[in-house]
């Protein structure tokens, strides 16, 4: 559950940079907001949306709205203070309701899905990508689509340079 909730919430901290998918899973709000309101980049997030939806007809879209992330923050002391600041939530809308449900509600899979699309889509050079079990959480039916776009990355057919990936896994069905 707590990658569940790296996955999902994200502060901004005032930070002004290409957003991007840290290793333990922060970033993802960040950057599917980048995807979702840069006219730029409004094809990549289309195509990820399809692709999700594709394989999880019950969701519509994800998106990303403000919120306030509870953090710890270093004081001059050194001691660690409790703090409030402005960042960005991960929410699902769903056919047949009108609510928006919070991503760690959601499935674990369809998370990870979403960030191994948001990943595809990226507009951060990323050269190398290192996965462990890319099958956790995910579908067969699934992890098909989870390899083609690793496949895509690593031959650069993803609309940018060859990223060299590294996945460790236990699953016959993925290699």
């Amino acid at each position: 559950k707590q990658e569940q909730q790296l996955l999902a919430d994200s502060e901004e901290g005032g930070r002004k940079r290409t957003p991007r998918l840290e290793p333990d899973g922060t970033g993802l709000p960040e950057l599917l907001r980048h995807l979702q309101v840069s006219d730029f980049e409004e094809k990549k997030y289309t195509s990820l949306m399809n692709r999700l939806t594709r394989l999880f007809p019950a969701i519509l879209q994800a998106k990303t709205v403000p919120c306030v992330i509870n953090v710890f923050m270093e004081s001059d002391e050194g001691a660690r203070q409790p703090a409030k600041v402005p960042g960005s939530r991960i929410v699902f809308k769903l056919a047949g309701s009108q609510r928006e449900v919070a991503a760690p509600l959601v499935s674990e899979g369809a998370l990870f899905l979403l960030a191994f699309f948001c990943v595809g889509a990226s507009p951060s050079a990323t050269r190398h990508l290192l996965i462990e079990q890319p099958e956790t959480g995910i579908h067969l039916g699934a992890l098909r689509e989870v390899m083609t776009l690793l496949g895509e990355l690593s031959s650069g057919g993803a609309g940018r340079g060859p990223v060299q990936v590294l996945a460790t896994t236990h699953s016959p069905y993925a290699l």
